[in-house]
């Protein structure tokens, strides 16, 4: 569970800030989901707690990405609307990565993070999923 701290809102857009109730890590997250469907994040008010999914918008990192590159465990696959994510976790915080193809579902990986949007809350999916 998040609590919701914040909401700074653009035109089209908005950035949220949630607190993971278990770990105390403060995560902002783009939030676009009014721009493609009516069924989206607008519910959310400050200061209420929701269940929810973050992904992580980057790539694999290279060699020469190392100050932006966190390093992840990969514990599995799950599928999130239509799509099927690569699920990661960094000490206790789980996020969530386009699908990788690997065998080996105790991997590790260099991932170097752009963005982390809202991809899911309580039982809302963004549209771009479905």
């Amino acid at each position: 569970m998040y609590k919701l701290l914040k909401i700074d809102n653009d035109a089209m857009t908005r950035m949220i800030q949630l607190q993971n109730n278990e770990t105390g890590t403060v995560e902002y997250c783009f939030d676009d989901s009014a721009m493609t469907s009516t069924n989206n994040f607008d519910f959310m008010q400050i200061g209420n707690e929701y269940s929810c999914k973050i992904l992580l918008f980057g790539k694999l990192a290279g060699s020469n990405e190392s100050l932006l590159t966190t390093e992840y465990k990969i514990i599995g696959k799950e599928k999130i609307g239509k799509r099927v994510l690569t699920k990661v976790r960094k000490n206790k915080d789980v996020y969530y990565i386009d699908e990788l193809d690997m065998s080996n579902s105790s991997q590790k990986i260099a991932y170097c993070t752009t963005r982390k949007d809202i991809i899911q809350v309580n039982n809302v999916v963004h549209a771009d999923l479905l």
